[in-house]
């Protein structure tokens, strides 16, 4: 089967503006409580948000305004596979974000340059849920983690933002994204930005 892929290339620019919408979307998602179902369905609702002809982000009381490009505006932004056969869909769960919608920078942060917006995948076959996701951001220097927990059968999961050094105080070492962490996939970036 042949899949002939549209590929948007973004001038620099473009890009740093892909970056600050993605990240200002997630962050008004965060503050304004928005629900949110899964890790997934939270990076999901932000990159639509991003490629949204939106340009207001509105961050507690604060309005920030982004312009808009016309080359990230799709209407079904994520390239799926479902029984053999690939598709874009405004749905897709981590597998699929990572295997068609984002490509892999490396495990060792040291190592990369890491981008406000990049992705952190993680791979834990021992949850039912075994797939999870988080996503960097970087905000005046500072960097963070931004993630939705993931819902369990007491809870419905939470959206949390820390310091990208906090993550290193969690109790779970599953979630920690360091190289010799099996469970973590990696870092990653959306293929938009390639």
């Amino acid at each position: 089967m042949l899949l002939i892929l549209t590929l948007v290339l973004l001038s620099p620019k473009e890009k740093e503006i892909f970056r600050q919408r993605f990240t200002y979307a997630l962050l008004e998602i965060y503050f304004k409580k928005e629900k949110v179902l899964d890790c997934a369905d939270f990076i999901r609702k932000g990159f639509i948000k991003a490629t949204s002809k939106n340009t207001i982000f509105q961050i507690k009381n604060k309005k920030i305004i982004i312009p808009f490009i016309e080359n990230i505006k799709r209407k079904t932004p994520f390239l799926v596979k479902e029984k053999d056969k690939f598709l874009y869909s405004s749905f897709a769960d981590v597998k699929n974000l990572i295997l068609y919608n984002t490509f892999f920078l490396g495990k060792d942060k040291n190592k990369i340059n890491l981008e406000s917006g990049d992705l952190l995948f993680f791979y834990n076959p021992k949850q039912k849920l075994p797939y999870h996701s988080m996503v960097y951001l970087k905000i005046e220097g500072k960097e963070y983690l931004i993630y939705h927990t993931g819902p369990s059968e007491e809870s419905p999961g939470e959206l949390k933002l820390i310091s990208y050094h906090s993550i290193f105080k969690v109790k779970n070492p599953a979630f920690l994204p360091i190289e010799k962490n099996d469970n973590f996939l990696g870092f990653f970036r959306w293929k938009i930005l390639k």
